[in-house]
């Protein structure tokens, strides 16, 4: 996120390089809490790094083409076209055709209704096999472009890869538990150089219908659908009221970041809260998160595995 260094300011770019460093430990089931002196702008900050480094992740799951014959029948594929267009599509077979009394190759792929012989020169560079993390199941359908509305901070954010990935979600890879007020004037409505934060954190709420999104959004009062939360990887807790609603029976298959502040009303209960999870885990992981603490930021925070 180089090109934003001289736009926001140095601790905003922390929070960002936290949401970075928690990305790296999407496998790893934690709870990392941290106190700011105020929830200002935390939201987007970690985040922005967060959605980052974990598409980042998802890019490099998902399988480049060497060779046709590697590819598996059936395979769910993106194929880009030579307008630049991306479509989801499945990929049928390795197809030898005799050329002039030369053998090539061919990948058969199906898109929409239709059949399509692609040569493998172009197969190989158009081609990307979808890892099961991008298989959006439901949302997966053979043909289907997704026209998406993105006003340029992405770009100075993100990596050819890491936005190809991003405009092809379908499902919430982290869902925020937030008041709605301040997140639609955080990220929604806080406008940087014409663009605003959700160009990268992609809250369905904020996107056209149809188009892709990367976050859902929930209020402390509301009750998630497991049906929404089905590949969320993150729960982002944003203040005191939203991690008081912290359900401690719920089997935790999340990654869960919270961020309280001492100047809220609840911060005393919600801390207590944090801290009884701590005691009441399981078992004692001896994971050192060491990338994390090499950080050297001036801000409370624990983080633990949650067995």
């Amino acid at each position: 996120m180089n090109n934003l260094n001289s736009t926001l300011p140095k601790w905003f770019m922390d929070l960002a390089s936290i949401g970075g460093e928690l990305a790296k430990y999407h496998d790893k089931n934690f709870v990392f809490c941290i106190c700011l002196p105020t929830l200002h702008f935390s939201c987007p900050a970690i985040l922005l790094g967060l959605v980052k480094n974990y598409l980042n992740v998802l890019a490099s799951l998902n399988s480049t083409v060497t060779n046709l014959d590697e590819i598996n029948e059936g395979a769910e594929i993106k194929f880009r076209d030579i307008n630049g267009e991306t479509t989801q599509g499945l990929f049928i077979e390795v197809v030898d055709r005799d050329i002039l009394g030369n053998n090539q190759k061919f990948a058969r792929i199906k898109i929409k209704n239709a059949f399509q012989l692609i040569p493998e020169k172009k197969a190989i560079e158009s081609i990307e096999v979808l890892s099961e993390e991008m298989i959006q199941e439901d949302n997966f359908k053979i043909g289907k472009k997704i026209k998406n509305t993105f006003n340029g901070l992405e770009k100075k954010i993100l990596d050819t890869n890491e936005i190809d990935i991003l405009k092809s979600s379908l499902t919430s890879k982290i869902h925020i538990i937030a008041q709605k007020t301040t997140i639609e004037k955080e990220i929604k409505n806080f406008e940087i150089g014409g663009t605003n934060f959700n160009d990268v954190i992609r809250i369905k709420d904020y996107v056209n219908q149809g188009e892709s999104f990367f976050s859902t959004l929930a209020s402390p009062l509301k009750i998630a659908d497991q049906e929404e939360l089905k590949d969320v990887k993150f729960k982002f807790y944003w203040g005191s009221n939203s991690f008081i609603k912290f359900d401690n029976s719920e089997h935790q298959n999340f990654n869960s970041i919270i961020v309280l502040s001492p100047n809220e009303t609840n911060f005393v209960n919600s801390f207590e809260t944090f801290q009884r999870k701590f005691a009441e885990r399981e078992t004692i992981d001896l994971e050192n998160f060491s990338s994390l603490k090499e950080l050297n930021l001036n801000y409370p925070s624990m983080i633990f595995r949650n067995n």
